[in-house]
């Protein structure tokens, strides 16, 4: 399958350089710069048609993605990514909000935090500031070792910057390597 599809691509290439040439351009080192410019023109198409579909259109679909961290705008999906972001903005807005969740969950724990998106520890932060303020029972446990963060974009070592006033607790022990006495 993948033969065929490079077979068709340089098929069309070798289409289009010649083409190309016939106009007396020299189609030679500027491959990569093309591919990258029609990618880029036919993703900016699709966005344009979209956008005109929800100008024209009535009650359209957007549907989350959990498989992916990558907003396919076009297709009206967006990302885990974005569903966070959105989260955020939504308790921003709307602090009831936070009421709802404190309710529903008055304890949340965060497992290898250390890999957790900033936006996750920020809206945790705001949750357990509205608890304060509001006089009611909520616990927020982070969970993990901000030297063993792998994630790029996960919150490593910074946490107390983004949620301040937590109690830290150091253990003695490591379960994966305690060595018995």
């Amino acid at each position: 399958m993948i033969c065929i599809i490079q077979e068709k691509k340089s098929k069309k290439l070798k289409e289009f350089k010649d083409e190309i040439e016939s106009f007396g351009y020299i189609f030679n080192k500027n491959q990569g710069k093309f591919e990258k410019t029609v990618y880029y023109v036919n993703k900016i198409s699709k966005l344009i048609r979209a956008k005109e579909k929800l100008d024209t259109e009535n009650n359209i679909l957007v549907k989350y993605d959990s498989n992916t961290n990558k907003d396919a705008l076009h297709k009206m999906k967006f990302s885990h990514d974005t569903l966070l972001e959105h989260s955020l903005s939504i308790c921003n807005e709307y602090p009831s909000m936070l009421d709802i969740i404190i309710d529903k969950y008055p304890y949340i724990f965060v497992d290898e935090f250390q890999d957790t998106s900033p936006t996750v520890i920020s809206l945790l932060s705001k949750i357990s500031t509205r608890a304060k303020e509001r006089a009611r029972d909520m616990c927020v446990g982070y969970f993990g070792d901000p030297m063993r963060g792998n994630i790029q974009k996960g919150i490593g070592s910074n946490v107390h910057d983004v949620h301040d006033g937590l109690c830290t607790i150091n253990k003695r022990h490591n379960r994966r390597s305690f060595k018995k006495l």
